[in-house]
């Protein structure tokens, strides 16, 4: 009974913090308990050495974890770095300037005409008039020309008012080419950058963990970036049935977006760029 209950309720703690550090597994949390439940039996009915070299590395993890909490919370007292940082950040006596509006380059990435692409840029022009859109392709390749060229057809008949960048890669990473992309507006123009990514959320949770995730992979490349912001943009994806209508953000006058952004004049910096431009 004790041994039963023990692992009840480990099963379940274990459990709610997995749910509790991804929200998006809280749908399936008693298939989750039902599958440790039964590996933890697999494992029983294995063996007790089975059992214990199976729990071993996670052990260890939780005991080498802890003890850094620990040594953290034992030294952060100290905060050796709080006052310089203090004083950088709060000046004694000094009241900040006022906050002061400036133009804004977008970048959306995309993978062709889609309902994705209709949302994430509709959302950048909702932030600004100076959206660009980029997509990867691989160099070299005859069906990625060919795609190019359809893409080129659909995106003129689409016209959606936004250009789109073509950059090509000899690698399969596509993150790589819009760091660089990115790096380059940074280098020539003096204004924020925000990557704006629009991501597909299907309502079926299985189908989440097979998307690409370059929107992870993208805010690790460019976390370090002061003057880069990266936004996800969830579009919620039926899998089953018809699609899950889109709430387009509703599109303003250009004096008015303007007006919302305060009194400047748009960057007239002169893109650099020597690939292909679509639209």
């Amino acid at each position: 009974m004790d041994y039963t209950l023990t692992v009840a309720v480990s099963i379940a703690a274990g459990t709610a913090a997995l749910t509790s550090a991804f929200p998006a597994l809280s749908p399936a949390t008693v298939p989750i308990c039902l599958a440790v439940l039964a590996v933890i039996t697999l494992l029983n009915l294995r063996g007790l050495g089975y059992a214990a070299r199976a729990f071993l590395l996670p052990t260890m993890v939780f005991i080498v974890r802890l003890l850094a909490i620990l040594a953290i919370g034992l030294l952060h007292p100290l905060a050796l770095h709080a006052a310089p940082l203090s004083r950088s950040l709060l000046p004694a006596r000094r009241i900040p300037g006022k906050p002061e509006a400036r133009p804004t380059a977008v970048v959306v990435p995309v993978t062709g005409v889609s309902r994705l692409a209709q949302y994430g840029i509709s959302v950048a022009l909702s932030i600004s008039e100076d959206v660009e859109a980029v997509t990867v392709v691989r160099s070299g390749a005859a069906e990625e020309s060919e795609r190019v060229r359809e893409l080129q057809r659909q995106w003129t008949r689409w016209n959606p008012g936004v250009p789109l960048r073509v950059l090509r890669t000899e690698y399969a990473s596509v993150a790589r080419p819009i760091v660089g992309f990115v790096d380059r507006l940074r280098r020539h123009c003096n204004e924020p950058v925000i990557v704006l990514i629009p991501v597909a959320l299907p309502d079926r949770l299985r189908y989440r963990f097979l998307h690409n995730h370059v929107d992870l992979v993208l805010t690790r490349e460019l976390r370090y970036r002061p003057d880069v912001v990266v936004a996800r943009v969830p579009v919620p994806v039926h899998v089953h049935g018809r699609a899950a209508p889109l709430r387009t953000p509703v599109s303003r006058s250009r004096a008015q977006a303007k007006a919302s952004r305060g009194r400047y004049q748009p960057g007239g910096c002169a893109r650099p760029w020597d690939g292909e431009t679509l639209g």
